[in-house]
C-alpha cells in the first residue's frame, strides 16, 4: 500500500511536500512501449544531452517530423503509429532561428507540432 510522507520543502509559507512510494514487491512490471525501436521509449521522457554542433536539434526536429505524419524510424522506416502531435521543448535553440525552420526541413506536419515559449507561474 501507499506510503506518504510530509517533510517541509523549507518553504517559508509552510507548504509541504508530499512525497508517495510504494514498495517494489508491490509494482507489477509492464514491457516497454517503443516508439523508435530500442532506442526511444513511447510515453516517457527522453532527452539528448551533448555538447554544441553534435545535431541534438537536427535529430529532435526528424523525430518530431516522423512523429507528427506517422512515420516509421530506421531501420525498417514502417509506420509504427498513426500520426500525433508533439510538444517541442528546447534550452538551447531559438523557435524562429532554429526550431521552425528545421522542423520545415524535416517536413513536419507543423499544425501537429507545438513549441513551448515560456511557462508562466
Amino acid at each position: 500500500s501507499p506510503v506518504t510522507q510530509s517533510p517541509t520543502n523549507g518553504s517559508t509559507r509552510g507548504a509541504a511536500l508530499k512525497l508517495v512510494t510504494s514498495r517494489a514487491s508491490e509494482i507489477v512490471p509492464v514491457a516497454v512501449e517503443w516508439l523508435w525501436p530500442g532506442r526511444i521509449p513511447f510515453g516517457m521522457l527522453s532527452e539528448l544531452i551533448g555538447d554544441p554542433g553534435f545535431g541534438k536539434s537536427t535529430i529532435t526536429a526528424d523525430i518530431a517530423a516522423r512523429v507528427s505524419r506517422g512515420t516509421g524510424f530506421p531501420p525498417t522506416f514502417r509506420p509504427t503509429r498513426s500520426p500525433a502531435a508533439v510538444l517541442f521543448l528546447s534550452a538551447e535553440d531559438s523557435a524562429e532561428h532554429t526550431i521552425r525552420p528545421r522542423l520545415g526541413a524535416a517536413d513536419a506536419d507543423l499544425r501537429r507540432v507545438h513549441v513551448l515559449r515560456h511557462v508562466m507561474i
